[in-house]
This record gives structure tokens, sequence and C-alpha cells, in this order.
């Protein structure tokens, strides 16, 4: 071995922190747009409503912050949501650049989650709840599901 050739450095291993992250706020909802899904225009209860979490919950410190960064979902679709209350908007303490927030119900229907995959640029299932729950929602972020690129599921 010549010692004055350095050694070839073996090739660096991806870790979960280098993998690719789900797709940003912006960007998914740039997606959906140049794909022709309309924001809500009007909340009618009982039809789907799709929700662009903003980016403030897709860090380390989000609500899913316990999953690897590319299985974080960027979208949620809830199925049946009853209530969109525009009376009482209410504002987190916690990251207060998001604004005003608006109490989207969910009482025990459907919601399922997606990621946009950055590189395909294709939708994926990544979860399904049933439960109550009262989603605090941004109406920029609020769209009309597509179920050609979101079609229900049974």
């Amino acid at each position: 071995m010549n010692p004055d050739v350095a050694p070839k450095s073996p090739e660096p291993v991806k870790t979960n922190l280098e993998k690719q992250r789900s797709m940003s706020e912006l960007a998914t909802i740039v997606f959906l747009e140049d794909r022709g899904v309309q924001h809500l225009k009007t909340f009618i209860p009982g039809q789907p409503v799709l929700y662009v979490f903003e980016q403030v919950l897709l860090g380390d410190d989000g609500p899913f912050g316990s999953l690897p960064p590319e299985s974080r979902p960027n979208i949620t679709i809830v199925r049946d949501p009853v209530e969109l209350d525009f009376d009482s908007p209410c504002y987190s303490d916690k990251n207060p650049e998001r604004g005003a927030l608006y109490k989207l119900k969910n009482l025990g229907g459907r919601a399922d989650f997606y990621v946009i995959d950055p590189v395909t640029e294709q939708p994926l299932l990544v979860g399904t709840k049933f439960r109550n729950k009262h989603y605090h929602v941004k109406w920029e972020n609020l769209f009309s599901p597509d179920d050609k690129l979101f079609p229900p599921t049974s």
C-alpha cells in the first residue's frame, strides 16, 4: 500500500435523518393546484374535506414527530366532517404564526392520512383513523378532495 495515497473512504450510509422528507406545505398546495384540485369554496356537513397540514405540524416536534420524516402525512381527508366553526377562531400559543384557526369537527368519521412522495409525486395512504377529533385548520389550506388522486377506500 502506497503511504502517499489516502485510502478510499467508504460510501456514506444514509440514515433516517438524511432520507427525503415528505413534501412541504407550500409544495403540497402547489401540487394540488397544479392538478386542478380546488380550494374549498363552501363547507357542507357530511361532504369530504381535504386539509393540507401546515409546515409547523410536520417538524420533529409536531404531532407526527415520532414518524420517520418521509412518512409524515402532509394531507388528511376527513370523509364525513360535521362542522366547521367560523364563529370561534382560535390561536395557537405554541405556534402563533399559524394565525386564525377554525375547528373542523369529525365525530367518529373516517380520516385518511396521505403523504405526497416528493420524488414520484404520488399520494400514498399512510393511515386511517376513526375518532372524535377537532382539527384546528387554516381556511386557506382546505380543499375539495379529488377522488382520482385520493380515491375513497373502504
